[in-house]
């Protein structure tokens, strides 16, 4: 089963919430009408160019828009060696594309923060800052124990700068770590202690999510006594919220509860409640996994049909979306239906499925729970080696897991936080209430001087913005066009060279040959026509391959993939190919080492390797070898040409496959070549999910490879 985790401020939350409540008290101002208050104090504030671009960048939720202020801020702050704006920036720009889900761009901006922060410049509150936002990026890329070192060091700056609420937030967010780890006890203390600062500072949208987190361990720990104590303070606290959201999280994990109470009525009652919410605010996570425990909840009363269709429905999100522990725990439930419908060897595949995801991705109770599961299934199929492998390995991540957890430990966890020093928490309310003046205060100040003057500057910048990115659009576009003409212009002229020059050498055959049949003996005259049709076949060939390559470029060829036996195709070949060879007295083998299929056209297949054989009989002496081979490499088929001929320079091996190429070595026998040949082998075999290449080596031959899918 899976419970809805509130885990605070993941990827960059807590920015979207300032963001949200800078642009309500923006809006409320230009709509009040309040004036421009010139003062000393908005001098100096808005002195910094940085800054002033990063608080724009607050005032959108457009992400192109913030990008752009982000841009501007990182360059003025690196011009005013403005240190703080600049990491700060940098963490603004990893989060954008943390939100646009672009891993590459948010790692190196995180990096470029982490280095940019060695600065012994930077304030404490940035620092800590830096440190709390990624230590989060890197928790969700699973380097649970760099994350934790991260937000231990900002929990010591939250604590120097007595901000005890971003304090709390980093309490909450380490027992997530914790909790996803298995660390269990790590996570309920961590849990516990944020929830007593949430409550303590009247937080209670907070205080509700965390104490939902609580009762999810305490479920995990077996305690369901204080797992239902927690949901149903949760429920309340989020009912007299109006929270709609907060309240299916723990209506859906209380009915899993229940479900383990074996209250099938009121499990399913709660898990669909807690589905229609989420179906209504578009939840697709949350979807996901109600859809996954209303599986297991119907797995337990033996209702498979409705397992099978809420495994769907749950997969169909969680895989689009690459929810992978999802997937894993869909994968679990099905395995487990098949395997009480005695279907244990179909069970394994599920099961297997699930081990490989579970082990990428570091998931280690859902690998305690299939290893225990492929235990058992491997002794219903009498395998007993395997099944003695598996359960050796349910037991050892069972004892990492849940190592000298014992209910004594728990027990004292849940009464330490009720008994801390009484002192210490004055204190830290006295300083919480304090801070929180102040920053209202600031707030007020700031929003004063929020005016119309700035609503019409951001309007303007955002027109130039617009008017930069569409002139440097349609820019590429042009570069493009003209870069696509040139390169027409150039196969035209390549075009009509060689039409120029090897359609006109069989024309002018054709009509010499003519000429002679006029005064020739009849004998005579049925040689010259021979000659003639050959030279007829010389010009049909070369024009059908100026248009194979060109309905190629155009995407006109139809691919008919099957699963092609290579024995027959070797067949044909010889067939095709021997007349020609023999005529040049040079001999030729073909073979593979074993009956083998690859996925491919025939008929494109068979074009390919003639055309390869062809060439190696045009550029080989007479009395040499040409050699066909076919073995398994992996997951493909290798392909092989082998001749005794020339062999091309290394020079010019690059240049082997580009249309019309021509190259310094000739044919032994003055045979015909358009430079088509090797484009459209390339272009067949690319078509056929393949790759072509050449090694040659001068005087002594070249090989041709060709690498196909196995069937």
């Amino acid at each position: 089963m899976i419970d809805l985790n509130c885990k605070l401020l993941p990827k960059g939350e807590l920015r979207i919430m300032r963001n949200v409540v800078r642009f309500y008290c923006f809006i409320c101002l230009m709509l009040a009408g309040w004036p421009i208050l010139a003062s000393e104090e908005v001098k100096t504030q808005t002195s910094s160019q940085a800054d002033q671009y990063l608080d724009q960048s607050f005032l959108t939720n457009d992400s192109d828009s913030i990008l752009f202020f982000l841009d501007l801020a990182v360059f003025h702050a690196q011009q005013e060696q403005n240190t703080d704006a600049l990491v700060e920036s940098l963490i603004e720009k990893g989060l954008e594309f943390v939100r646009r889900q672009h891993g590459d761009s948010s790692a190196y901006y995180f990096k470029a923060a982490i280095k940019a922060g060695e600065s012994p410049d930077l304030s404490n509150k940035i620092r800590a800052k830096l440190h709390h936002q990624y230590g989060n990026y890197i928790g969700n890329q699973n380097e649970y124990f760099k994350a934790l070192s991260h937000l231990d060091s900002a929990g010591q700056l939250y604590l120097g700068e007595s901000d005890s609420s971003s304090y709390a937030d980093m309490c909450s967010l380490q027992g997530a770590l914790h909790d996803n780890n298995g660390n269990l006890g790590k996570a309920l203390r961590m849990y516990l202690k944020a929830s007593k600062i949430y409550e303590s500072t009247n937080d209670s949208s907070l205080y509700a999510g965390v104490i939902n987190n609580v009762a999810i361990v305490y479920k995990k720990l077996g305690d369901i006594e204080g797992a239902l104590e927690y949901y149903d303070r949760s429920i309340d606290w989020n009912a007299s919220l109006d929270d709609e959201v907060g309240m299916a999280i723990a209506l859906l994990n209380r009915g899993m509860l229940y479900k383990d109470l074996k209250r099938y009525d009121e499990a399913l009652q709660g898990v669909r409640a807690g589905l229609r919410a989420f179906e209504k605010n578009k939840m697709s996570y949350a979807i996901a996994i109600a859809h996954h425990n209303l599986s297991e909840i119907h797995l337990n009363i033996n209702n498979l049909d409705s397992v099978l269709y809420h495994v769907d429905q749950s997969d169909v999100i969680a895989i689009d979306l690459q929810y992978w522990g999802v997937v894993v725990s869909n994968q679990i439930v099905l395995a487990k239906a098949l395997k009480s419908m005695g279907r244990a060897d179909i069970s394994n595949k599920s099961a297997l499925r699930a081990y490989e995801l579970a082990s990428n991705h570091g998931f280690l109770e859902k690998l305690e729970e299939l290893t225990d599961l492929l235990a058992q299934n491997y002794e219903t199929l009498n395998n007993h080696e395997l099944a003695l492998r598996y359960y050796k390995e349910h037991k050892l991540l069972k004892d990492s897991i849940l190592s000298n957890e014992s209910q004594e430990q728990i027990n004292r966890l849940r009464t330490e936080y009720d008994l801390e020093q009484k002192e210490e928490d004055i204190k830290d309310l006295e300083t919480i209430n304090n801070y929180q003046r102040s920053l209202a205060e600031k707030e007020h100040k700031i929003s004063q001087f929020l005016t119309v003057g700035i609503f019409l500057s951001l309007l303007v910048v955002a027109l130039f913005f617009y008017l930069y990115r569409r002139q440097k659009d349609f820019s590429m576009i042009l570069s493009d066009q003209k870069t696509q003409l040139t390169g027409l212009n150039k196969e035209k002229d390549d075009l009509i060279a060689m039409v120029a020059h090897d359609l006109r050498s069989p024309l002018n055959n054709i009509k010499g040959l003519l000429a002679i049949i006029k005064g020739a003996e009849v004998s005579e005259q049925e040689r010259m026509i021979e000659l003639a049709n050959q030279s007829t076949d010389v010009l049909r060939e070369r024009i059908n391959q100026i248009l194979d390559v060109e309905a190629i470029n155009v995407g006109k060829i139809n691919l008919k993939v099957t699963n092609v036996n290579v024995s027959e195709i070797l067949t044909k070949l010889v067939h095709h190919i021997t007349p020609e060879a023999e005529n040049k007295q040079i001999s030729f083998f073909a073979n593979s080492s074993k009956d083998l299929y690859c996925k491919a056209d025939e008929n494109y297949l068979l074009q390919v390797l003639e055309n390869l054989c062809t060439n190696a009989i045009k550029f080989s002496k007479q009395h040499s070898e040409i050699f066909v081979k076919v073995i398994e490499q992996g997951n493909h088929l290798r392909f092989s040409v082998q001749d005794q001929g020339q062999g091309i320079p290394k020079s010019e091996i690059k240049e082997l496959f580009a249309r019309y190429a021509k190259i310094s070595i000739r044919p032994t026998e003055n045979e015909t070549s358009t430079g088509l040949g090797l484009p459209i082998v390339k272009k067949y075999v690319e078509a056929m999910k393949g790759k072509v290449w050449c090694e040659s080596e001068v005087g002594v031959g070249s090989t041709f490879f060709i690498d196909l899918p196995k069937a």
